[in-house]
């Protein structure tokens, strides 16, 4: 299949896909707390990780890969020392929680059978995403954090344990908790089912932000 032309318009990716960094990474990469990471695992090839100190370069690459046909992903918090471990995450800019449905492409049976089950359970929820992007064959659920916070100071567990928190409560996948954790980039494409690329859709970016004392009671 070729795949240069999956990205239609181009600049329409490009703004999608800056507006969503920019809600993410905004705060984080203005006082220099770590870059975007881009990551791709393509087939029988070692992983590759770049690293942006922009919203607009992380955009530009993420449209440069999807056209040669490479699922690309993001880390969900900004990095340091041009590596994507735990160890590298030194703030954390957002929760999230990773929603799957139906059985196409996932390795155990998520909780809900279709789209709208899981569309519906995250709508219900009582802290509404700031952001939620459908991946093709899940949601993924980001709680932006007006301010980030230090690692350091809080402790992985901690704030891995409001991940689970949150997963729970909304029926995601429990083993999406990491803090180093990579999730689609919106406006590429899907390639995990063979000859059918889902396109990964922004479904809104406009949810309310959050300061971590919000999600405290979640663990209490």
């Amino acid at each position: 299949m070729a795949h240069s032309n999956l990205i239609q318009n181009q600049q329409q990716f490009l703004s999608t896909a800056t507006d969503f960094f920019q809600t993410l990474f905004e705060s984080s990469l203005q006082s220099k707390r770590g870059d975007i990471e881009i990551r791709t695992f393509p087939i029988n090839q070692a992983h590759q990780q770049i690293f942006c100190k922009s919203e607009t370069d992380a955009a530009k690459v993420s449209h440069q890969l999807c056209n040669q046909g490479i699922d690309v992903y993001f880390g969900v918090n900004p990095r340091v020392g041009n590596a994507g471990k735990k160890e590298n995450v030194h703030f954390l800019a957002a929760f999230h929680a990773e929603v799957d449905y139906g059985s196409d492409g996932h390795k155990k049976d998520p909780e809900y059978a279709n789209y709208e089950e899981a569309l519906a359970a995250i709508e219900n929820f009582k802290m509404r995403p700031t952001i939620v992007n459908h991946s093709g064959g899940g949601l993924h659920c980001y709680w932006v954090l007006c301010n980030p916070v230090e690692v350091s100071e809080i402790g992985i567990p901690h704030l891995e344990s409001i991940n689970k928190a949150l997963i729970k409560k909304i029926g995601g996948d429990l083993g999406t908790h990491d803090i180093s954790r990579v999730l689609r980039v919106p406006g590429t494409f899907n390639f995990k089912l063979e000859g059918n690329p889902r396109k990964v859709v922004n479904l809104w970016l406009d949810g309310p932000r959050y300061s971590y004392e919000d999600f405290q009671l979640l663990i209490k």
